[in-house]
């Protein structure tokens, strides 16, 4: 039953592009961490790939793959990932991000907390603070009742509504328009990988190759299934 994530008070689930499907949490620790952020928090914006620079660069090597850029027959991209040090340091309370895209759907104005929202979104409701419980229908979170439209466009001030309760596409036409012509200009320079790859499993299996792969392969546990 997938219906039994829980990220509430955020919106939505590991199917949509809404806070409860994308925001995280984290910490830092460790006697280099200087004494005044100890204690501390954020909520400058943050990406996931921030984290391989931000190592990179504190342990004093480059981020950028020479390795693998000399055996791809088009040109490798730098990182996306930006240093993260200065806020987590205390030298910078600003996210280093400006205008950051997550995925083709989603596009964040860092410097004022928007959030653009395109394509239907899955699993794009709230919770409650005790889900699943009882009373909790079983239910599957790609049903449509589940779905919100932002095929045109959906807007919301991360900042100051952090659960997306409201939609200010409509309060906000400029805005929107504006964020989506800086999303489809980003879009340009996404890298895309053309390799396939080759699953580990036998053909015929009633069953999906993670699973096969992970009692057959890696001793019951997850691991990768392709080659």
């Amino acid at each position: 039953d997938e219906s039994g994530g829980n990220n509430w008070p955020l919106k939505g689930g590991k199917y949509s592009d809404f806070e409860g499907g994308i925001r995280a949490t984290a910490f830092v620790s460790g006697g280099y961490l200087p004494e005044a952020v100890r204690g501390t928090t954020t909520s400058a914006v943050m990406h996931i790939a921030d984290w391989y620079t931000t190592f990179s660069i504190l342990a004093g090597v480059d981020p950028f793959d020479s390795k693998a850029a000399a055996q791809l027959d088009k040109p490798l991209p730098p990182v996306s990932g930006l240093d993260l040090w200065p806020v987590l340091s205390g030298q910078n309370a600003t996210s280093p991000h400006a205008d950051l895209p997550v995925g083709s759907n989603v596009f964040i104005d860092a410097t004022n907390g928007m959030k653009l929202v395109l394509g239907t979104q899955k699993s794009s409701g709230w919770q409650g603070e005790t889900y699943p419980n009882a009373s909790s229908p079983s239910e599957d979170p790609e049903a449509a009742e589940w779905n919100v439209d932002c095929t045109g466009g959906c807007l919301y001030n991360v900042t100051a509504d952090v659960t997306e309760q409201s939609d200010v596409a409509g309060l906000y036409p400029g805005i929107l328009a504006d964020m989506k012509d800086r999303l489809s200009a980003l879009k340009e320079g996404f890298y895309t990988n053309d390799d396939v790859g080759v699953d580990v499993c036998p053909g015929g299996l009633d069953v999906d190759c993670a699973c096969w792969a992970g009692a057959n392969v890696w001793g019951g546990f997850f691991g990768p299934y392709q080659l």
